[in-house]
């Protein structure tokens, strides 16, 4: 049994998957650290805050993470935080994409614990961990879905839940309330938003988002 100390995040919107993922690394790894962050708004501040845990473990389907952008967003800006994505959506495509763009394995929802803790095991010493009994697919990432990668990698964790909050219709104003932000704070991060995004206004700013989210996550419809 693993006798090193290890901090371990599961971001799942799931509360009861949650906690047979808990039990099932509490069984495995009894002196690891665990945080249990609900949605990716919650992940994203800790992470900004010097969150850096051995392992994280996240739900595509958590709540603020559109599904892969979430996924690129953390994987650019936390390069040394290997994540481990668990779906209900186990087609070879979906796999794949989630190693292409960075994932250090992937786990179905429906995995046991013997399988969850090999998962781990072989993450935490640089492996990378798929399903055996799926069959990857060969598609590489096509262009539009490359840049698509590429312009989301590009925000910072701020940044990326400022702009989709932008996305979700919310108003200046109601965005600096949220986020405890000043009109000059707020407008430094839009100005770097628009720069990194390749746009002018806010509006293309809103538009492309959506647009990004949903090349990224055009093959993983069905998550849950």
């Amino acid at each position: 049994m693993p006798t090193k100390s290890h901090q371990i995040v599961i971001a799942d919107g799931h509360p009861l998957f949650r906690v047979s993922l808990m039990n099932a690394i509490t069984e495995y790894y009894p002196d690891a650290t665990i945080e249990l962050p609900e949605s990716f708004g919650t992940l994203n501040r800790a992470m900004g805050a010097g969150l850096k845990p051995d392992l994280l473990i996240l739900d595509l389907t958590l709540p603020e993470s559109a599904g892969f952008s979430g996924l690129i967003m953390l994987l650019a800006n936390f390069r040394r935080v290997p994540v481990l994505v668990i779906s209900a959506n186990t087609t070879p495509r979906v796999i794949s994409k989630a190693i292409e763009h960075g994932a250090s394995g992937f786990l179905s929802v429906d995995s046991d614990s013997e399988e969850i803790s090999s998962a781990i095991g072989c993450i935490l010493k640089d492996g990378v961990w798929i399903p055996t009994d799926v069959g990857l697919s060969q598609g590489h990432l096509n262009d539009t879905e490359a840049k698509a990668a590429l312009l989301i990698g590009r925000l910072t964790p701020q940044q990326f839940r400022i702009a989709a909050e932008m996305a979700e219709g919310l108003t200046n104003r109601h965005i600096m309330k949220k986020l405890d932000l000043t009109k000059v704070q707020l407008k430094k991060q839009l100005d770097a938003i628009l720069r990194k995004l390749e746009v002018r206004t806010r509006k293309q700013a809103v538009l492309s988002v959506n647009y990004l989210h949903r090349v990224l996550n055009a093959t993983t419809t069905t998550l849950q």
